[in-house]
């Protein structure tokens, strides 16, 4: 399994698979879509998701900005900004379920964030702790996605 640790998109293409980005949260409310108004604190959320096609297409997309409003992350990147990320190429598409599970028993989420095709309670996972937050990101994913 090859894992990147990322401060912004990849600087060449290395294909599909899945992803976790890290953003930095202050006190706010932020509407997003259909889900209303979720209430942030000061920390950290990291967002599981996948990118079949192109992982550098997708976290250029969130890390660059001046995109339109298509995913329930988009929301937040209108407000709070991305600090890091991992990208796990050729990583299975069940493992952004299996990750997300897997961080459900450990964070607290926001209930339906970006998990509408599986049947995790969420996508989005909040700490206070970037290094509780990260290290938990890696064990896990570490465990859970071997390659395709």
């Amino acid at each position: 399994m090859i894992l990147f640790l990322l401060r912004g998109p990849p600087p060449e293409n290395i294909g599909g698979g899945i992803y976790a980005i890290i953003i930095a949260t202050h006190p706010a409310r932020v509407v997003v879509g259909s889900l209303g108004e979720v209430e942030f604190k000061h920390g950290y959320a990291i967002y599981i998701g996948s990118a079949q096609r192109s992982l550098r297409g997708r976290l250029k997309r969130y890390f660059e900005g001046g995109r339109r409003v298509r995913w329930h992350i988009d929301y937040l990147l209108q407000v709070f900004t991305p600090v890091s990320a991992i990208a796990l190429p050729g990583a299975r598409k069940s493992c952004e379920e299996e990750l997300a599970m897997k961080l459900s028993q450990r964070f607290p989420y926001v209930k339906g964030f970006g998990s509408s095709d599986d049947s995790s309670p969420s996508h989005l996972f909040l700490s206070a702790d970037y290094r509780e937050l990260f290290q938990e990101l890696i064990r896990a994913s570490l465990t859970l996605c071997e390659s395709r």
